[in-house]
């Protein structure tokens, strides 16, 4: 029976904060001698996925601000949510607002790829003070209690570690069961996902144009925390290839933006990833 079964890892967590919006819940994985994975729980959230080369084990944590559960996953000692925010901000409404919105105003599209932030939305500032200094390390932002905004060094160590650690490299952290289209062409291919950090082509919405949602399928960005000189704002964008053999396979690059306090662009609006402080 013990042979059948297999391993079992029984990970029990709890967190106690003052201000009671985060909850860490019980996962139980068990793994089976052929690999195949089952959950169980006692009325808790639990997952466990064979993803590639390794096995993966979801921590769900639930954010008490709205009672929305997370996934979540330890990454080279890191703990990471493995799905993007979909906490609506004070003032906004489902489909969209003055500060953040679902793609295409479609509700059921924040359900899949979670919601898009503008900077002073992500960063949950005042969009009236002009923010030009870097913000404190740990910057909660619109994350639950416990969580926090990544800088750009937070993402360029996930990236590297991938790079370092995986013969798919950076495609590694991209989610196995979705489909991304070239940037450019009409090429697709579905991405080998073995880390479980779960990128999603989400596409995002830009402001200064025709304030218009593009890339869905295509690309994803990730706001970070970190700002150069002059309050410009920093994000990342992952794609799968430019599509025209400049860069060949799924990439990551860090772009400073350009956009600062005073740029209408800022007001761009991007996914959000937390991490564990």
């Amino acid at each position: 029976m013990l042979m059948k079964i297999g391993l079992l890892f029984i990970s029990l967590l709890f967190c106690f904060c003052s201000t009671d919006t985060i909850s860490v819940e019980e996962s139980v994985s068990i793994v089976d001698e052929n690999n195949q994975n089952s959950s169980t729980s006692n009325g808790n959230s639990s997952s466990s996925e064979k993803k590639g080369l390794e096995d993966i084990t979801y921590v769900y944590i639930t954010d008490k601000r709205d009672g929305m559960k997370y996934k979540t996953i330890e990454i080279n000692g890191s703990v990471w949510m493995a799905e993007n925010l979909n906490f609506i901000p004070d003032g906004d409404n489902l489909n969209g607002g003055k500060l953040s919105s679902c793609y295409g105003e479609d509700a059921n599209l924040c359900d899949v790829y979670g919601r898009l932030y503008s900077w002073s939305g992500a960063m949950d500032l005042d969009t009236s003070h002009i923010y030009n200094d870097s913000l404190p390390k740990f910057h909660q932002g619109i994350c639950p209690e416990g969580f926090h905004i990544p800088t750009v060094e937070e993402f360029e160590e996930l990236i590297r570690y991938a790079r370092a650690n995986y013969e798919t490299k950076v495609e590694a952290l991209f989610d196995r069961f979705s489909t991304w289209e070239y940037l450019y062409g009409s090429k697709k291919k579905s991405p080998t996902g073995e880390i479980g950090f779960d990128i999603l082509p989400g596409g995002y919405r830009r402001w200064i144009l025709s304030k218009d949602y593009i890339s869905r399928f295509k690309e994803a960005r990730f706001w970070t925390s970190s700002l150069e000189e002059g309050g410009i704002s920093i994000y990342f964008d992952l794609r799968d290839s430019d599509g025209n053999g400049a860069v060949e396979g799924f990439y990551a690059r860090e772009v400073i933006s350009g956009y600062n306090a005073n740029n209408e662009n800022r007001r761009g609006e991007f996914s959000v990833r937390c991490k564990k402080n």
